[in-house]
């Protein structure tokens, strides 16, 4: 099932802790992955899949995905 969502700046999109089902992919805007409160990475690029490694390998989420525009 496609389901579009939008964010506010500081909103979490994926949090950490959660077992992932199926996977996101961005339109627009910029996301970070934040854990422990520090960025580790962000996501810019339109067409970019995140949140699918949680489903493929059965494990929960160990950051979470923040929008950040």
């Amino acid at each position: 099932m496609i389901r579009l969502q939008e964010y506010q700046s500081g909103d979490v999109v994926l949090p950490a802790g959660e077992l992932g089902k199926g996977f996101c992919i961005l339109e627009s805007g910029t996301l970070e992955v934040v854990r422990d409160g520090k960025v580790l990475s962000e996501i810019d690029m339109a067409g970019s899949i995140f949140g699918e490694l949680s489903e493929i390998l059965g494990l929960k989420r160990d950051a979470n995905i923040v929008a950040k525009t």
